[in-house]
């Protein structure tokens, strides 16, 4: 294909053209914007849109955008990156060495639960007859390796489930110095002074006493072993 300046378009010059359209593709014709939507309401209902939590909503949005989309993509030969290296030379190295470990922490009763929706989601898929004794769960069992989709999804919800786990068993002392800070000030008669600026210090005073740094480090580390 030739411009007016004459320069005959080469498409090796634009490598990133194919994963561009299919970025663009995700974007504006599936379901990220109708997820995406509905966790940034849910992020600002539990109060966290003063965070860098909007890093983790986005992200978490394209994984699940990529799990509804994956039987379109697939047609259209967008999701074969993560399976030929012809596509992508990297893909497949990534996947073979991050696998096991996605595997490993996802959460199996998730992992399960979106397989059944994914063998669901495939148009031509004809559901066999289900007999009285299986499950979901058993059905999803038995259909073999789990796509990396899948499991990238499984594994972003059990990872945050996790992270929401955790974050509550830290903010209850900090909500237990709040709770005493205010009826104390309440007490007190004093109605000038913040409580934020009374808490803040023994917040910080408590994470030290405790040595929190080291408390908070192997919790979420000691998970992964």
């Amino acid at each position: 294909m030739a411009t007016a300046a004459g320069f005959k378009y080469n498409p090796r010059m634009d490598p990133f053209s194919p994963y561009l359209a299919g970025l663009l593709t995700v974007i504006l014709l599936s379901a990220f914007v109708k997820i995406l939507t509905t966790l940034c309401i849910l992020r600002y209902g539990i109060g966290l849109n003063n965070s860098g939590f909007g890093v983790v909503v986005v992200v978490f949005s394209f994984a699940l955008t990529l799990f509804v989309m994956n039987p379109q993509l697939e047609a259209l030969g967008i999701a074969k990156l993560w399976g030929e290296s012809k596509a992508w030379p990297a893909a497949e190295s990534i996947e073979r060495e991050f696998r096991p470990f996605v595997e490993k922490h996802a959460d199996q009763k998730v992992l399960q639960r979106l397989q059944h929706i994914s063998e669901k989601l495939k148009p031509s898929a004809k559901e066999p007859p289900q007999a009285e004794n299986e499950t979901p769960a058993s059905l999803a069992q038995d259909a073999g390796p789990q796509s990396f989709s899948v499991l990238i999804a499984a594994f972003l919800i059990s990872e945050l489930k996790e992270a929401f786990q955790l974050g509550f068993l830290f903010l209850v002392p900090f909500l237990v110095i709040d709770l005493l800070v205010t009826n104390i000030l309440l007490v007190l008669g004093v109605t000038q002074l913040s409580q934020a600026v009374v808490a803040l210090p023994l917040k910080i005073l408590l994470f030290v006493a405790v040595d929190g740094w080291a408390l908070v480090s192997e919790k979420l580390v000691s998970g992964y072993f």
